[in-house]
């Protein structure tokens, strides 16, 4: 009997560990960003304070590797324009 208690609470052990390891990973990804980087994202679009000029240049620095996000900021069209085609990606 305490052979199979110290079995059981081992597994006990185990399974938690394992829960808590899944649990702490960052593995929220939301269109090929990491959640961290979309709400950077998200928040230098929504800021009528900054001139799109400024908002491209900090989205680069961002440096987003999805290929949708990537066409828009490299594109050579106006910021104004890239700025307003990036929120539609939001909305």
């Amino acid at each position: 009997m305490n052979k199979n208690l110290i079995l059981i609470f081992t597994f006990v052990i185990v399974i938690i560990f394992s829960i808590y390891c899944f649990m702490s990973k960052s593995n929220a990804i939301f269109e090929g960003i990491e959640a961290s980087r979309q709400m950077d994202v998200a928040v230098i679009l929504n800021d009528d304070t900054i001139s799109p000029d400024t908002k491209i240049k900090m989205i680069k620095l961002i440096d987003i590797k999805d290929e949708k996000y990537g066409n828009i900021i490299n594109n050579n069209m106006k910021n104004k324009d890239k700025v307003s085609s990036l929120l539609k990606i939001y909305t």
